[in-house]
């Protein structure tokens, strides 16, 4: 997995909560942790896109 894409998520979201003033919740962090798990397991099949 490329780590521009656990990157990538985690300043997304970092941003949000700091400079949009964007409320933390656990749910929020559990759909980005699935995001970057959901793309770690395409790229481990090898059926992600090339």
């Amino acid at each position: 997995m490329s780590p521009w894409v656990l990157l990538g998520t985690a300043l997304t979201a970092l941003i949000g909560w700091v400079y949009y003033r964007e409320a933390f919740s656990w749910t929020g962090l559990a759909g980005i942790v699935c995001v970057v798990v959901g793309v770690a397991l395409l790229n481990a099949t090898g059926k992600g896109a090339p």
